[in-house]
């Protein structure tokens, strides 16, 4: 039967490997993809010549050819669920290269609370108006965890949607990465576009924290002012 749109990767594919980063499910009407930020370690594909294992990657993934490798896998080991030599071999040769759709670098930095996932647009599935419907999921980072999934911004009752199209931005013109040193108070200039929407800043450097209830110094949302 159907399970949930906001499935994570590791669930909603069902192979039993923990997540250890931010997951984002993207869905649209045509298609259903997700884009994984994870260790590759615990992602089941071939190694790539001068690609190191433990490194962090964003992967874009084909949920339905995902869940058709992993469902040839599971009636496969039933088969021989009484020979662990043979379950052995199975899972030595289950990989997922099939469904990745993309693949790109994961930004993360040692003690911080920020991390940055990516896609090539080409590549994302879109809706007939060139958007993406989005749902973000953060997964624990456990074998066994019976932690449940955690979609933000209420994204599990109502997908997010966002415009492809460079106009529908609701700014412009702005870099992606600024240097700043420390204590140094800078303007910035950006372009307002037709989309309404916030100006989150990221601040890898920052100091981070481990509480539930305080909000550490990595990010901040900031009000613009415009002028005419």
């Amino acid at each position: 039967g159907k399970r949930s749109q906001a499935e994570t990767a590791c669930q909603g594919i069902g192979w039993p490997y923990p997540c250890n980063a931010t997951e984002f499910t993207e869905r649209t009407d045509e298609a259903l993809q997700e884009l994984l930020g994870a260790n590759l370690s615990t992602i089941p594909l071939s190694p790539v010549v001068g690609q190191k294992p433990d490194r962090f990657a964003s992967t874009l993934l084909d949920v339905a050819v995902a869940r058709d490798i992993r469902n040839k896998f599971e009636i496969e080991v039933e088969k021989v669920k009484h020979d662990p030599e043979a379950i052995s071999k199975l899972k030595a040769a289950e990989k997922y290269d099939k469904a990745v759709v993309d693949q790109r670098e994961m930004a993360v930095y040692n003690n911080s609370s920020v991390l940055v996932v990516e896609a090539e647009i080409s590549q994302l599935a879109r809706t007939k108006d060139n958007a993406i419907n989005v749902q973000i999921v953060l997964s624990h980072n456990e074998q066994s965890t019976v932690q449940l999934d955690d979609h933000l911004a209420d994204s599990a009752s109502k997908s997010l949607k966002i415009s492809l199209d460079s106009k529908d931005q609701p700014f412009s013109d702005l870099a992606e990465i600024i240097n700043f040193k420390a204590d140094e108070i800078r303007d910035l200039q950006l372009t307002a576009g037709a989309g309404s929407g916030q100006l989150l800043i990221l601040y890898p450097q920052n100091k981070f924290t481990f509480s539930d209830n305080i909000v550490d110094a990595g990010s901040q949302i900031l009000s613009p002012a415009y002028t005419k």
